[in-house]
């Protein structure tokens, strides 16, 4: 497991933190232990730079990994209030990409995809990332002076499959990644068909990378979780053929098609521990986190299913720090 070093200076003082405060942190899962009152909430506030009780006013803290000055977008911070807040899955279809195309040419035609704009606060790592394609596509002339029409904005994101998502780790966007590597996967087939090629899972798992259902049932089998998505989702009539959905494991182990888990009826522990796992497919160039900050995680958790916390978000060295 890789160590990293984080560290914290406060130029200004925070509540109880006074001018010049400094701390450093060093190793990949960090715990914060004290009794209550003893200041755990507020460093979370100095390192993920936004105070949530004064209306998400920005923090003037800086904090650094590894030597390297870590912006606001690349921190994402889970309040105690939130671990055990997860929304059912949403059904999906290809609607998301035509309101994500709207969302980028309006904010183009507004104030030139700047992801600083208030008027883009909750998306800023979309903003930046929509901004990057059409630079990279059109050249920076030509994205600053206004020259992108509505089609060749749509032609671009369309070529590189952009969907305009939250900042937020954590919200559930199942649905439009289940549908989003299905279409992709649909793509494939076609593409072969046309040129008379064999396409083998090894291949389609090869160009796309893991099933992100597969994905999320190994997580699930490691923590000896009872329930599983399907083993497969296709495209059909511009849509998944069925909405996303938790299934029961019956006594032999196998999934029961029968028997839906709705997410509502989870415990708030499991809750909690399936938003970080629905977080952890969004890992991609449109939300790369470099520091995750969970607020009392294990409030809401049996001791069981903290052991299986630590031992699951440990194993991967490649993984971002933790702070919990």
């Amino acid at each position: 497991m890789n160590s990293h070093n984080l560290t914290l200076s406060l130029p200004e003082k925070f509540k109880s933190f006074p001018q010049g405060f400094q701390f450093q942190f060093e190793g990949s899962l960090m715990l914060l232990l004290g009794v209550n009152g003893s200041g755990k909430t507020q460093l979370l506030n100095l390192l993920s730079k936004f105070d949530p009780l004064d209306n998400n006013r920005p923090v003037s803290s800086e904090v650094s990994l590894d030597g390297s000055t870590l912006e606001i977008s690349i921190i994402a911070y889970r309040s105690f209030s939130q671990n055990a807040q997860l929304n059912e899955i949403n059904s999906t279809n290809s609607q998301i990409f035509e309101s994500s195309f709207n969302q980028v040419i309006q904010h183009y035609k507004k104030h030139r995809l700047n992801p600083e704009n208030t008027n883009v606060k909750g998306f800023r790592a979309a903003t930046r990332n929509a901004k990057e394609i059409l630079v990279e596509k059109f050249s920076e002339e030509s994205f600053s002076q206004a020259q992108l029409s509505d089609d060749m904005i749509r032609s671009a994101l369309t070529e590189e499959g952009f969907v305009w998502t939250a900042d937020d780790l954590f919200t559930n966007t199942i649905g439009e990644i289940f549908y989003t590597y299905s279409l992709n996967r649909f793509e494939l087939f076609a593409k072969a068909g046309k040129e008379q090629t064999p396409l083998s899972p090894s291949d389609i798992e090869s160009e796309l990378g893991k099933a992100p259902w597969c994905e999320l049932n190994d997580l699930f089998e490691e923590l000896r979780f009872n329930y599983r998505f399907k083993d497969n989702y296709e495209i059909k009539n511009f849509a998944l053929d069925e909405t996303p959905a938790l299934y029961q494991l019956n006594s032999s182990g196998e999934l029961d098609p029968d028997q839906k888990r709705p997410i509502r009826f989870l415990s708030d522990g499991e809750k909690s521990i399936l938003s970080l796992c629905f977080g952890s497919l969004n890992g991609s160039k449109l939300q790369e986190k470099k520091l995750l900050l969970l607020d009392e995680i294990d409030a809401v958790l049996n001791p069981s299913l903290v052991q299986m916390f630590v031992s699951t978000k440990t194993s991967a060295s490649s993984e971002p720090p933790k702070i919990v």
